[in-house]
């Protein structure tokens, strides 16, 4: 997973960033004021040479700043 994949929160207008993966666990940003509550899901489109993935992620913490950390 690249860091330009680019997050839908359960609202589709607002769109954040893969900051960091470790492991199972992945740092997303968002503008300050649009920080998805905890236990929101999350869904990363990417893709994988020429198909399209979409993965479901939950926020387990909110880090401030406009960044979660999800599982």
């Amino acid at each position: 997973m690249a860091h330009s994949d680019k997050i839908n929160s359960s609202s589709p207008s607002i769109r954040g960033t893969v900051l960091r993966v470790s492991g199972t666990i992945i740092d997303v940003q968002f503008p300050r004021d649009s920080a998805p509550d905890i236990l929101n899901e999350l869904l990363i489109e990417f893709t994988d040479k020429e198909k399209s993935h979409t993965a479901s992620i939950e926020v387990a913490q909110q880090l401030g700043d406009g960044i979660v950390r999800c599982i």
